[in-house]
């Protein structure tokens, strides 16, 4: 199978290209970070944009398959002062990508990444049929990709939870904004961990996550997209865990003491965001294989202890 996936040298990118080589896949990796290093074992790198008339050639030329759509700009908090940059790259992009392949006549498989951060607010875990109702402007550019892709016929879109862990040898990097990333980054660097409000209405006032092994994530794409499963499904585990408990679950696996204190809280943060993610497993018996212990470990042994 020929795959070209869009945002190849990211965080999710990285691994799921080496993922995808592993299972004998022929990887067209695309990502127009020009400092950024290539997945490891592609057919090709391309350092352009995903929607360029260049990238829809290739495409032609190597019988790409399928495309795993995985470029975006992503980070929940930036968006509300730049919200230009967000729509224009997510969801003008994704339309204009999406034009020019129907003129080239590329009607093939697009498994495209979305997020929980569609959802409107609940207080329990959420069904691929809840509510949508966006509060921040990277939901909102990512629901209405969602939108235009219901335009097209051979599409799987997953509502990635939160993301964390390492595999292959890549994960998130010192720097990076999610909360695995910012806690071993602070116990490295003997800083202050900075937890976004403690006033929720939630068992200990900090907002509750769904963590998934970044691996998993990539186990889940790789079967769809084998597979040709249509449809959208949530990916998470329907286990929530306070930012409180992940610094304590931190602790225990690591042995090292995390030094946090309450900041303000961040725009765009819902309070509870899990997954119910039942519907993509009874449609293919797809099982997550690592518990939260596993991505604490990965992401700490990732960043070199």
């Amino acid at each position: 199978m020929n795959v070209l996936v869009t945002g190849a040298c990211g965080y999710i990118g990285k691994v799921l290209c080496s993922m995808f080589v592993e299972q004998g896949h022929r990887v067209f990796a695309c990502d127009n970070d020009l400092h950024a290093t290539d997945p490891p074992n592609v057919i090709r790198r391309y350092r352009s944009s995903f929607e360029s008339d260049y990238i829809i050639r290739e495409m032609q030329i190597y019988n790409i398959d399928v495309v795993v759509h995985l470029a975006a700009t992503s980070t929940v908090g930036p968006d509300s002062t730049n919200p230009l940059l967000y729509h224009y790259n997510n969801t003008a992009k994704t339309i204009a990508f999406l034009h020019k392949l129907k003129e080239a006549g590329w009607d093939g498989h697009i498994v495209f990444a979305s997020t929980a951060a569609v959802y409107d607010e609940y207080d329990r875990s959420v069904y691929e049929s809840d509510n949508l109702k966006p509060i921040s402007i990277y939901g909102t550019t990512k629901l209405n990709c969602e939108k235009v892709l219901h335009h097209w016929e051979k599409k799987t879109i997953f509502r990635f939870f939160n993301v964390a862990g390492a595999h292959n040898g890549f994960g998130e990097e010192q720097g990076d904004t999610h909360l695995l990333s910012r806690i071993c980054h602070g116990v490295i660097n003997d800083q202050e961990l900075i937890v976004f409000g403690d006033d929720y209405p939630t068992r200990d006032g900090t907002c509750i996550r769904d963590y998934v092994h970044v691996a998993d994530i990539c186990s889940a794409i790789i079967l769809a997209a084998e597979e040709e499963v249509y449809g959208t499904f949530n990916l998470g585990t329907d286990r929530g865990m306070t930012v409180k408990e992940m610094i304590e679950q931190f602790e225990m696996h690591t042995g090292h003491h995390v030094k946090w204190s309450v900041g303000p809280r961040r725009f765009g943060d819902q309070p509870y965001l899990v997954a119910n993610p039942a519907w993509f497993m009874r449609k293919t018996g797809f099982q997550y294989k690592y518990a939260i212990r596993d991505i604490i470990n990965s992401s700490w042994n990732h960043y070199g202890n």
